[in-house]
């Protein structure tokens, strides 16, 4: 039979076609101090956002947000003005619930919920409303009124970033980024290791805010801080604490971000290996045109 280039230009198409399309980039959510909720898109060397919405506490003087967290596809932030925990829409950030904890007194902090659905929430501020500027205070609580339970109010170090793997192990970034914890659900902090983020006090660089989150297997952390315009994102090795830098977005006072943990996936190859997979899968089609073509 005589070789067809139209035929071999299908073949080549249906070789592709033999392989999977990724999308490498994410998207994770997150908030600001000043309560608006974002739509983040991280990819292994970018970040970006938009707006979604702020939340509809403003105009009442707002939620002073302290944390994103995700259960069930819920996204839930804690209002730190009405110590509350807000169920939010991600569509358009507007209030689905409002559920009070029985928390009295917050500060600066994040929270998250492990595999089993148990929120956690840590503060900067103890239980009392106090400030010792060293620890902090750490609960534990359902998406139910009244069921915040106090962990420990002297939580040992100041946390502003905390997240769990799928296998519920609990992850910290202490404020100012510089360093990357392991915390257990008894609130017990152990370093993993220096992050290696600049956290001098200079023009934008002091950090007082920030987020911790996996997406998929990658952990990312954010920074804030409250003289800057821009957050800035790193990736983060959960094994040795050391971060990479991702790039800024143009929304200062990230104070949480929050997206979906997974357990170990099959490597995906890079792309240019599929091109030499349909390359080799067309070549063998060509070698067998006298049956194929």
């Amino acid at each position: 039979m005589v070789f067809s280039p139209r035929r071999s230009y299908l073949a080549l198409f249906g070789a592709l076609a033999l392989f999977p399309i990724h999308n490498f980039a994410s998207t994770i959510y997150g908030i600001t101090l000043d309560d608006n909720l974002l739509k983040i898109t991280v990819g292994p060397s970018s970040v970006s956002a938009s707006l979604i919405g702020q939340l509809d506490t403003v105009p009442s003087g707002g939620s002073s947000s302290l944390g994103i967290g995700m259960l069930g596809g819920n996204l839930y932030v804690y209002d730190q003005n009405n110590q509350v925990l807000l169920q939010i829409s991600a569509t358009d950030a507007h209030t689905i619930a409002t559920i009070n904890l029985g928390i009295s007194n917050t500060g600066e902090g994040d929270l998250a919920f492990a595999p089993d659905g148990t929120g956690y929430l840590v503060s900067t501020v103890h239980s009392d409303g106090s400030f010792d500027g060293t620890t902090g205070a750490m609960y534990s609580f359902a998406t139910t009124p009244s069921s915040a339970k106090l962990i420990t109010d002297s939580l040992g170090a100041l946390i502003d970033g905390l997240t769990f793997d799928t296998s519920g192990n609990g992850l910290a970034l202490e404020q100012g980024g510089a360093t990357l914890d392991s915390i257990s659900i008894t609130g017990a902090i152990s370093p993993i290791g220096g992050t290696g983020i600049d956290t001098t006090c200079g023009a934008f660089t002091c950090y007082s805010l920030g987020g911790l989150t996996f997406s998929g297997t990658t952990l990312y952390g954010a920074l804030g801080s409250f003289s800057s315009p821009t957050s800035n994102f790193y990736t983060i090795d959960p094994s040795t604490g050391a971060a990479t830098f991702l790039g800024s977005i143009p929304f200062g006072e990230v104070s949480g971000i929050t997206g979906a943990a997974s357990s170990g996936p099959a490597t995906v190859p890079e792309p240019s290996t599929y091109v030499l997979m349909a390359s080799a899968a067309l070549a063998i089609m060509v070698r067998r045109r006298g049956r194929l073509f």
